[in-house]
């Protein structure tokens, strides 16, 4: 299979696609990487990073696609250069919801990893809900971040008479507070917003995942990663899903295998559960 790594200016792409081209190349494919901007070649499939690789995503429908992004696991390897100890993949995806749904991975390197899970909260004060970036929206065609989170917040407020905190993603700029709700700022931390918080709602921001983790439940609206385990229904709102021990251990099993350090990329053990996926 040829493969191209197609990389933005970054440093910490290009180190990416290098690890993961070398892991590919140990399985017998032909690998190429090539800078945001340049002529494509002919290829069989293709790996890229982050929502801004929108456009390069649709076009490649007829491909099999290697889409990463940071972990969820956001250890720093390298604070100078900005790159994740561990980055996520997902095969013909933003997020590897769809695998882990099914996926039947053991504990060990779920333990390995060190994740760990907080008993299900059974009652709090706030819902918190947890906006997107811009081109995370325009990734999945959806209203711009603030008209989305305004019509969710009028949605809940129909349903429960709780406080409404949102938070929009803190990189996002042009965030504004919604009627309704109190507006999170960017300095606020996400685990004094987490205290008390009796449900997360969120199309599929990242912090489904920290939530779970601390044992507060959530209502998933889009692909998010915590949606096998999750409600995915705003009218569900005061009951939110609170899926079996056995079943959050699966989850958090499942994803430590969708995400890899360089190393692992680059000796290709990360390749062990990529191959079976297309």
């Amino acid at each position: 299979m040829k493969i191209l790594f197609w990389y933005s200016d970054k440093e910490r792409e290009y180190e990416l696609g290098k690890a993961f081209c070398h892991g590919a190349e140990q399985y017998g494919h032909q690998c190429l990487i090539l800078e945001k901007g340049k002529k494509l070649p002919e290829f069989d499939a293709i790996g890229m990073v982050g929502v801004k690789s929108h456009k390069m995503f649709v076009s490649c429908q007829e491909k099999t696609i290697f889409y990463f992004d940071k972990g969820y696991l956001r250890h720093k390897l390298n604070k100078r250069k900005g790159a994740w100890e561990y980055w996520r993949v997902a095969v013909n995806a933003h997020h590897p919801t769809q695998y882990i749904t099914t996926a039947k991975h053991p504990a060990d390197r779920m333990e390995e990893l060190g994740i760990m899970c907080w008993p299900w909260r059974k009652e709090g004060d706030h819902i918190l809900v947890a906006g997107s970036s811009a081109k995370y929206h325009q990734f999945y065609s959806l209203f711009d971040p603030t008209r989305f989170a305004k019509k969710v917040v009028t949605e809940i407020k129909k349903r429960s008479n709780r406080d409404i905190v949102y938070r929009p993603k803190p990189t996002w700029k042009e965030a504004v507070p919604i009627v309704g709700s109190r507006f999170s700022p960017r300095y606020e931390s996400l685990s004094e917003l987490l205290k008390n918080c009796h449900v997360v709602v969120t199309h599929g921001s990242n912090i489904c995942f920290e939530s779970i983790l601390n044992g507060i439940p959530c209502i998933v609206l889009g692909e998010g990663v915590g949606k096998p385990i999750s409600s995915t229904r705003i009218d569900d709102i005061e009951n939110p899903y609170l899926a079996p021990e056995e079943e959050r251990v699966q989850w958090l099993s499942n994803l430590a295998y969708c995400q890899w350090t360089l190393e692992e990329f680059r000796t290709g053990e990360a390749w062990e559960t990529l191959r079976g996926q297309f």
